[in-house]
């Protein structure tokens, strides 16, 4: 995983942020014959689940074997953010079904498109923020492809906290 981000002033009151983030969760093709096969991420032999973390599952939403990228444009003012997102998600490439289906069809992959706007509001202790994209997936968990429209309506407040000082031990 590598994410990176840039911000450029661009007056007293806008700036630019341009980020990006990568996710590679695939392994490198065995080349060998008659080698023990490649561990896949986040699966284990024995554990069904996958390994965890007290009980929490470990891992990128992409799955096993997935990859994504993100990219995004900001203009960060005083009272909140503008911007747009471009992710390509492709997933889950070493579940039994994509390994069974790679067999017969070498070039099937559940690959997600997504094109977005967003922004945030800020007013004191308030927050908006709206977000809507454009996705689409093709060969939705190996069987079809799909279209669809997301929109996101977020409210949000953030009680200011009063930071005191600790009386000191005598």
């Amino acid at each position: 995983m590598l994410g990176v981000q840039k911000l450029t002033a661009l007056s007293d009151a806008l700036t630019l942020r341009i980020h990006g983030e990568l996710v590679h969760l695939q392994e490198k093709g065995e080349t060998r014959t008659n080698s023990r096969p490649l561990t896949v991420y986040y699966t284990h032999h024995q554990v069904t689940q996958g390994y965890t973390h007290r009980g929490q599952l470990l891992g990128a939403a992409v799955g096993p074997g997935g990859e994504a990228q993100f990219v995004a444009l900001d203009a960060l003012f005083a009272r909140g953010t503008v911007g747009a997102y471009f992710e390509r998600i492709r997933r889950n490439e070493t579940v039994l079904d994509a390994v069974a289906l790679r067999r017969s069809a070498p070039y099937e992959h559940d690959t997600e498109l997504i094109g977005g706007l967003r922004a945030l509001l800020l007013r004191g202790a308030f927050s908006v923020s709206a977000d809507v994209s454009r996705t689409y997936r093709f060969n939705r968990d190996f069987r079809e492809n799909d279209r669809s429209w997301r929109t996101e309506l977020r409210l949000g407040w953030s009680p200011k906290l009063e930071v005191r000082a600790l009386p000191k031990d005598r």
